[in-house]
């Protein structure tokens, strides 16, 4: 397999395992978007697959604690800013950086 079919692949992985739910507990709308926001501008592609899971929830905690505001504008139906957007992704980024630095998977 070469090495873009590879990363298409581990990509699709790790899209199909930050949509998982548990049955009786979904995901608020706004985890919802932070997550997949993440994911789908591969944010989480250097992130081991055993890992993806403890990824998600550590950036789900951190919009909570971090980002009550766009969390709250995204629950109400309202349009993020591509300010807010951008606030976001730079602090998932920084979740996910601090992680793979400390090589530390129970850390995210």
């Amino acid at each position: 397999m070469d090495e873009r079919t590879r990363k298409t692949l581990d990509h699709g992985y790790r899209v199909r395992e930050v949509l998982k739910q548990a049955q009786f507990d979904p995901m608020p709308v706004a985890h919802q978007i932070g997550v997949l926001l993440a994911v789908t501008q591969g944010l989480f592609d250097d992130i081991p697959p055993e890992q993806v899971a403890a990824a998600e929830k550590a950036v789900r905690r951190m919009l909570c604690e971090q980002l009550p505001e766009p969390c709250r504008r995204i629950e109400a139906g309202e349009k993020l800013s591509d300010k807010e957007r951008q606030l976001i992704l730079r602090k998932i980024k920084e979740v996910v950086q601090l992680s793979l630095e400390q090589g530390d998977g129970n850390r995210l």
